[in-house]
């Protein structure tokens, strides 16, 4: 008997409609329908909560359905590579930072504009492999947090203000003012908000890292 098979008889056995078997898992009555229409399948924590509501162990609930065995294992796989990248790019991703905030104070560290480039392509995929969707890791954002971003920020700018405005005039007037502030915002603004991700994702780290024990 296949998931969507089991998913349906377990409900009818135990006498639950779609609609009360939804509330009891915390998703929606289209999810339970397309679980049963095998169109989708439950997460792996979900599929923990339908063993206990059900009372079956997870061995009885996913056998005999090859395809669903081998979405979670090509998943697990997927997760684990994820994983890989996201922890390495991490680290280099602090380094980044040091570096960079080091420059604010000690001016001309050699290879400076090469440090920014890795720092941004190095960035891109940090964001790209977070362990938490980042729709739903800004979502989570208290106000408290919020102050920290704008602290961060204004030293971040304030470390760079003496360079800015102790270069020559000429090389400020040479550029567009529009184009040459909004390249700066962005510039010093990335590293700070780089810094505030990092120190808010370590409670996610050792969370992942708790629950994968």
């Amino acid at each position: 008997m296949d998931f969507k098979t089991k998913m349906k008889s377990l409900r009818v056995q135990n006498h639950f409609t779609q609609e009360e078997i939804a509330h009891k898992l915390f998703v929606s009555r289209k999810t339970i329908s397309s679980w049963e229409n095998g169109r989708s399948y439950p997460d792996i924590n979900t599929l923990i909560k339908i063993s206990d509501v059900y009372c079956i162990s997870l061995d009885k609930l996913l056998r005999e359905d090859e395809i669903m065995l081998k979405q979670y294992n090509d998943s697990f796989q997927a997760d684990k590579k994820n994983s890989y990248i996201f922890r390495y790019s991490y680290l280099l991703n602090s380094i980044l930072l040091f570096l960079i905030y080091a420059d604010f104070v000690w001016t001309n560290l050699p290879f400076e504009k090469t440090i920014e480039i890795i720092f941004w392509i190095n960035f891109y995929v940090l964001c790209l492999h977070l362990p938490i969707k980042f729709k739903k890791f800004i979502s989570q954002i208290t106000w408290k947090q919020g102050v920290i971003l704008l602290f961060i920020g204004i030293v971040t700018f304030g470390l760079q203000a003496t360079q800015l405005f102790s270069s020559p005039k000429d090389e400020v007037r040479s550029a567009y003012l529009i184009g040459f502030w909004t390249g700066y915002v962005i510039k010093k603004a990335l590293p700070a908000f780089s810094l505030w991700l990092m120190i808010f994702l370590l409670p996610v780290l050792d969370n992942k890292h708790k629950s994968s024990m």
